[in-house]
């Protein structure tokens, strides 16, 4: 392999490591859990030991050893209530048709909803009739 598409490879890499550390450090910014208690619930619910310098690791641009491991995604969904890391990590077809399927959820919703006010107030004023 040419020496300039390697290198590109591994700056795109690298560029990638720094986003991942950056959403991970900003999801654990915005939850109102400690680092102390997010470490605490993963360890519960994946039986293993998880402390707050793992977390810190995963989000040291200076670590670049640490990865975060792909099987906690959901656990450290659930722990800090964000899912955008798992999101990040999908491809972009499958997270284009996940929020497809969000945005049409929310459409038939609406519509239910519109539909059922229209079905009562129906029934009120037949009520009255």
């Amino acid at each position: 392999m040419k020496p300039e598409i390697e290198s590109r490879r591994q700056q795109a890499a690298h560029d990638a490591d720094a986003v991942l550390r950056g959403l991970i450090t900003e999801i654990i910014r915005h939850c109102p859990k400690k680092r102390q208690q997010i470490a605490e619930e993963l360890s519960s619910r994946l039986g293993q030991c998880i402390t707050a310098a793992m977390l810190n690791a995963f989000t040291a641009m200076s670590n670049r050893g640490a990865r975060f491991p792909a099987a906690w995604l959901q656990c450290f969904g659930e722990v800090v209530s964000d899912d955008r890391l798992e999101r990040f990590v999908i491809s972009k077809r499958n997270r284009e048709t996940l929020e497809f399927g969000e945005a049409a959820k929310t459409v038939l919703d609406e519509a239910s909803q519109k539909a059922l006010r229209d079905l009562n107030r129906r029934r009120r004023q037949s009520k009255e009739k």
